[in-house]
């Protein structure tokens, strides 16, 4: 409510376009979140109550490693093809090129905040297995009010893409802060080289794939982007050497097995 108050006052037509921007992450990482709360929760909680520290941290790092890269692929999707996915979407004529140019650039802040709202969910979900509900619900309270503060102090400055900035940067913060509540933080070990990956794969996308190409129509130029991406965390998977190649590649297997048959 209180960003569309800010929001109304910056000129015509914002709110529909921060609307239309949103969509497009909050219904990819909406599929993903649920599927992680709904399994990583009973998972921990089980741990932790055995005092099992060891496998308490090897889930949640598995978790968070694979939870991570699907992320980064969504947020790297949206950087390199934001503007043919609004084509698609909203393109009907009654929108001019340039809000729907506006619309792609917003959408590409909102999928760069997933990865803040990510490790804020992620370590939400420690706290909630680890029995520290009223923290979790505190830092809940003070990540909102932290957003609202952020747009009011700043929209005049950054204008409509604070919004997305202002969830970015308070979620992240936050997230860290639950971090270090997590309950065996001292064992937990994850990867740096993964957000080393998510930095080199959103790069890519938005500065050299997101006008390196030129179609005539915005559908086969949504295909090419995801099939260079899904080639591109693919061949990094093995530079990196992650675990999660082997769950990629027993995907590809079982699928190549489902076409023979």
């Amino acid at each position: 409510m209180v960003e569309k108050i800010l929001a109304s006052g910056i000129r015509e037509g914002v709110i529909s376009s921060l609307d239309y921007a949103n969509r497009i992450p909050t219904l990819m990482y909406g599929i993903v979140v649920s599927i992680i709360t709904t399994i990583l929760v009973p998972v921990l909680s089980k741990y932790y109550i055995k005092g099992d520290k060891d496998l308490y941290n090897d889930e949640f790092r598995k978790m968070f490693q694979l939870g991570l890269l699907i992320i980064s692929f969504i947020t790297a999707f949206i950087a390199g093809a934001s503007l043919p996915m609004v084509k698609i979407l909203y393109d009907r004529g009654s929108i001019s090129t340039e809000e729907l140019i506006s619309i792609a650039d917003l959408s590409i802040l909102y999928g760069i905040s997933l990865l803040g709202i990510f490790g804020y969910v992620i370590f939400g979900m420690s706290l909630l297995s680890s029995e520290n509900q009223k923290y979790y619900a505190f830092i809940g309270m003070a990540t909102q009010i932290a957003v609202i503060t952020i747009n009011f102090l700043f929209v005049k400055l950054g204008g409509i893409y604070i919004f997305p900035i202002s969830i970015f940067f308070s979620h992240s913060i936050f997230a860290y802060f639950m971090y270090l509540k997590y309950p065996f933080r001292k064992d937990l070990n994850i990867e740096p080289r993964y957000f080393l990956l998510v930095i080199i794969i959103v790069s890519i996308m938005y500065f050299g794939m997101r006008h390196s190409v030129s179609f005539t129509s915005p559908y086969p130029e949504v295909i090419f982007q995801a099939g260079v991406l899904a080639i591109l965390l693919f061949i990094l998977s093995y530079i990196f050497r992650l675990e999660e190649r082997q769950i990629i590649l027993k995907l590809i297997s079982q699928k190549i097995k489902q076409l023979r048959k």
